[in-house]
């Protein structure tokens, strides 16, 4: 048997990157698309990794429409929030300074985009408000898509969904846009419109094969590194 420490420079250097090559290899084949998405705050809070940013919307006037696009962050990251294509923003809410995200029209599409490096996971509630502003009790199924970088989209259904009713989206890439209509996008109904608040922007946890093979591939180097100085 061939012990490492008599082989060849050229031949340690070889066997070092087809090594690494087979663990990148690994990695790749694991980091499939998928989206897993949650619909408990605490448990979306468990599965994400740090920072964790969250936009509560406070700082909007919900006494006048609201142009769009507009630059928003949530924490140390940063997205763009848009409505369309029939209208614009008109914030909702209100009590005790807690103002929500919505459309001025009910067919219309909030899309929330151009996340920041690194935004792996969004979450937030999605829920109707009414011509008035405030949450409303007509019947709708307020739908939350989400789309990443690896190709993969998911769409969650909330059926009459309440302030309370949280939706979070996880990737093992990251997250390319979050869209957010009521029923088929283009078509709405005139008395819900699709709302936003709190939304939570956060880091992903790195996949528990990842840190095998990272520290597996630190391994190696260090010790061929080691053996090379017997």
């Amino acid at each position: 048997m061939t012990r490492i420490t008599c082989m060849p420079q050229a031949t340690r250097a070889a066997f070092l990157g087809a090594s690494l090559a087979a663990a990148a290899l690994f990695a790749a084949g694991s980091a499939q698309a998928a989206i897993t998405i949650y619909t408990s705050q605490a448990s979306f809070l468990a599965a994400v990794g740090s920072p964790v940013g969250v936009d509560t919307y406070n700082d909007l006037d919900n006494t006048q429409p609201l142009e769009t696009p507009i630059a928003r962050t949530a924490g140390s990251f940063s997205y763009s929030a848009s409505a369309g294509p029939l209208s614009n923003f008109f914030p909702a809410g209100g009590v005790a300074g807690d103002i929500w995200l919505a459309t001025n029209n009910g067919t219309d599409t909030i899309t929330l985009s151009a996340f920041s490096a690194g935004a792996a996971a969004v979450g937030g509630f999605f829920f109707r408000s009414g011509l008035d502003g405030f949450a409303t009790s007509t019947a709708a199924t307020i739908n939350v898509r989400a789309v990443d970088s690896l190709g993969a989209t998911v769409t969650r259904a909330q059926i009459n969904p309440a302030t309370t009713s949280f939706v979070g989206f996880v990737s093992n890439g990251t997250i390319s846009s979050v869209q957010v209509f009521v029923g088929t996008p283009g078509t709405g109904t005139v008395d819900v419109w699709p709302t936003i608040n709190d939304l939570t922007v956060a880091a992903a946890i790195p996949e528990p094969e990842s840190v095998v093979l990272m520290l597996a591939g630190l391994g190696l180097v260090g010790f061929l590194a080691r053996r090379r100085m017997v």
